[in-house]
């Protein structure tokens, strides 16, 4: 099996393109203890890349969802609780299943 581009992913497992006859390139993650002997033959084969954790999150100040947050403090208690229900489900805060206005 040809496979190509080879490089470390988080828990020991491994990224590659695996060339397939029909639909070409396709990615592909091999996992030791999935399939042992594939993961051994890329692992003696070396030239994988190393692992590269992604960065860490950093909330980035959205001045829309900052200016609906003022609007909202000058609505009635219980509209303000739907619009702030609302804003933080979209700040990714709170999963809301359904909110009726």
């Amino acid at each position: 099996m040809k496979y190509r581009n080879a490089k470390y992913v988080s828990g020991g497992r491994i990224d590659v393109e695996i060339n397939d006859p029909v639909f070409g390139w396709i990615p592909h993650t091999v996992d030791a203890s999935e399939n042992p002997e594939f993961h051994d033959k890329i692992t003696a084969a070396g030239g994988i890349a190393a692992y590269v954790a992604p960065p860490p999150f950093v909330e980035v100040p959205n001045p829309i969802l900052e200016a609906l947050d003022e609007i909202s403090k000058t609505l009635p208690k219980a509209q303000r609780d739907v619009v702030t229900a609302k804003l933080d489900q979209a700040r990714g805060k709170r999963k809301i299943e359904r909110v009726t206005l």
